[in-house]
């Protein structure tokens, strides 16, 4: 694998900020997120059987199973203010990410509330 592709997986790993890139903000917080890496074809019993080249960050939850939709998955509401709250303190790149969170969870429980009302 090339110099830049072990960069990026370093960094994928070490920086808590980045997420793959079909994920939202708030997945990080949902009970079915898991940050992995799509390593190439996969065949069970038997291993992997072609190594894909490049780093291909990925949600391991939704690559095994598909994404249950991200409307209908719940959100840790406390998790994600507990994650948030220091980060609003931190570098401007943390404090952007920890309110585009905020704002994420406010859009969210609005749907949440319009869904109950429906009901």
């Amino acid at each position: 694998m090339k110099k830049s592709e072990e960069l990026k997986r370093e960094k994928y790993w070490s920086d808590e900020l980045i997420l793959p890139p079909e994920c939202d903000l708030l997945c990080r917080f949902r009970s079915c997120y898991h940050k992995g890496e799509d390593k190439g074809s996969f065949t069970q019993g038997v291993g992997y059987t072609r190594y894909y080249e490049t780093f291909n960050p990925c949600c391991m939850s939704r690559l095994s199973h598909g994404c249950g939709g991200r409307d209908t998955i719940p959100v840790d509401i406390s998790e994600a203010l507990t994650w948030c709250v220091p980060k609003l303190q931190g570098s401007t790149k943390e404090k952007k990410v920890a309110v585009r969170i905020i704002e994420q969870i406010a859009t969210w429980l609005q749907k949440q509330e319009g869904v109950l009302r429906n009901e």
